[in-house]
């Protein structure tokens, strides 16, 4: 292994981390559509935001650390949609989970049902009550956050190339 490849995985596991621990502070600081940059509705659950423009400089700093491993940064960026899905889930459906237990993940107090939560999810229907810290909007938009995190990788190679030229 590369010394870049170690120094990409402690990146990731670092904004990972840091994301977790601090994700309720973080959202109020660039979460939210009062003060938002790009905030551009895509669907009912589905938006571009100031999180998009996050996603997009951390995997922009990932692509320039480790040019050679555009796919294990992609991966890693479905990876942690995935982990998101899941916090969002967990957070909505399951409260008997260790990650609402232990305070780690914060959890909704009204618990909705899963086939609610699918359908608001996958965009076949709109919930009012649903509101999404975790996955960015929904299926819709953890797809754009894939788009943004390989536009962010590629443009990290791209600039590595012109300042290790």
């Amino acid at each position: 292994m590369h010394n870049d490849t170690i120094i990409l995985i402690l990146y990731l596991l670092s904004v990972a981390v840091v994301v977790i621990i601090f994700i309720t502070e973080i959202d109020e600081y660039i979460g939210g559509f009062d003060n938002c940059l790009i905030c551009t509705k895509v669907h009912f659950n589905g938006y571009l935001t100031n999180w998009s423009i996050s996603h997009f400089i951390a995997f922009l700093v990932a692509g320039f650390i480790s040019p050679r491993n555009l796919y294990f940064i992609i991966f890693a960026g479905i990876f942690w949609e995935i982990v998101e899905l899941y916090f969002e889930y967990t957070s909505k459906r399951n409260h008997d989970n260790i990650l609402c237990k232990k305070k780690i993940i914060k959890c909704k107090e009204k618990i909705i049902n899963s086939h609610d939560f699918w359908k608001h999810y996958f965009g076949i229907k709109k919930y009012q009550d649903i509101q999404y810290l975790w996955c960015s909007g929904g299926f819709l938009g953890a797809i754009i956050d894939i788009f943004v995190n390989t536009f962010g990788a590629y443009t990290g190679i791209y600039l590595h190339k012109l300042v290790y030229k």
